[in-house]
């Protein structure tokens, strides 16, 4: 183990940690910690060289920027305030091209997080973290359902960490349950479907690929229908109640928006309450703010270009893992407001436009998590 902290790159493991803050206000700054630590992990990058060049890579941050200039385009036209949401766009698209072309130390970054996801759970139990959804845990990360996210992402790609069977178990142990803890149903189901997509990747081709992930969405909408509320969900009810409120004036939201949208920060929501309420489903959010021209170029960008869901090829053990974490992103896109612009979603995005499309070359840097080049059983993670 002494030999797998040395391994690490102090500054990268450190932002790694610090993005467990990602959704924590800034002390005197209505903005979250997120985006400083996205912008210092970019300038971090500018001081060093690539260590991957990424077949592609520009057209994809071209096909970016169009979406982002065309939801700019859509929020001029309708009188809606687009610059600082945009800014945050060009934020995250900056953050994930930085780690595709191996600027950032990969392996000290996703060690980083977890170990922050770790901290979080431990300071939020010993009462030093916010509790904002008492009895789940949110800690740092201020809401459940994003802690579910981000718990489930980190039970899937942090496995690249450990090769030897002892430690995925242990790791896939302790995730499951600080999972299960948040109590978010859709990130559980969304982790569970991503196992059995590592588990199968290489084994099935694209039709059978495809056919799975239709049973899947059948799957975790009969669930829906059926179990939600049974064990320790009976008492969901009334949240389940008002959820649904939402996704009803979801609905009636998007009946009355053109298709090309209605601008950025409109997938919002008046149900009543005290503050109006963001939309419980990423892609209803999409639609909204960008029409169908934006959920097209994020389904290409996540789906296509990311997980490779309809590639041919066979993959490495760490590409599919990270196509593990994009399928977590696609299935909690279903249930949850904000997923696709989110520090994991680019997080996730940038190691496979790196890892799929990127050749490796010589650097005086500290090597990127390459699934070509990185033997962690020669670096003591097989033994964690």
């Amino acid at each position: 183990m002494t030999r797998a902290l040395a391994s690490l790159v102090a500054m990268d493991f450190l932002l790694g940690l610090a993005l467990t803050w990602d959704r924590y206000p800034l002390p005197g700054v209505n903005q979250p910690t997120g985006i400083l630590v996205m912008a210092l992990v970019i300038a971090l990058g500018v001081t060093r060289r690539p260590t991957r060049r990424v077949a592609g890579l520009g057209s994809i941050a071209l096909v970016y920027s169009f979406m982002v200039a065309w939801a700019i385009a859509v929020s001029a036209l309708n009188g809606f305030p687009w610059q600082i949401r945009a800014t945050k766009m060009m934020i995250l698209l900056a953050f994930g091209a930085t780690i595709a072309v191996g600027r950032i130390h990969a392996q000290s970054l996703i060690t980083g997080y977890l170990v922050g996801a770790l901290l979080n759970a431990g300071l939020f139990y010993a009462g030093f973290a916010p509790n904002n959804y008492p009895p789940y845990l949110t800690g740092f990360m201020t809401d459940k359902n994003v802690a579910g996210l981000v718990y489930a992402v980190l039970l899937i790609v942090g496995l690249v960490l450990f090769t030897r069977r002892r430690g995925q178990l242990m790791h896939v142990a302790v995730f499951a349950v600080l999972l299960f803890l948040t109590g978010s149903r859709t990130s559980m189901a969304a982790a569970a479907v991503a196992l059995l997509w590592v588990a199968v990747r290489n084994k099935f081709s694209v039709v059978p690929r495809l056919v799975l992930a239709g049973g899947i969405i059948w799957f975790l909408q009969f669930v829906e229908a059926r179990f939600a509320r049974i064990g320790v969900f009976a008492n969901r009810e009334g949240t389940d109640w008002f959820r649904e409120q939402v996704d009803l004036a979801t609905e009636a939201k998007l009946a009355r928006s053109p298709w090309w949208g209605d601008g950025l920060g409109t997938a919002w929501v008046d149900v009543g309450s005290a503050d109006f309420m963001f939309f419980h489903n990423s892609y209803s959010a999409l639609r909204i703010e960008g029409g169908w021209v934006m959920v097209a170029i994020m389904l290409y960008l996540v789906a296509y270009k990311g997980m490779g869901l309809l590639s041919t090829a066979q993959v490495p053990r760490n590409l599919a893992l990270v196509e593990g974490g994009l399928l977590v992103l696609l299935v909690t896109a279903s249930r949850l407001g904000e997923v696709f612009f989110t520090t994991p979603a680019l997080l996730l995005l940038g190691l496979a436009w790196g890892w799929r499309f990127g050749v490796e070359e010589v650097s005086d840097t500290k090597p990127s998590l390459s699934e070509q080049r990185v033997d962690f059983s020669s670096q003591g993670f097989s033994k964690a």
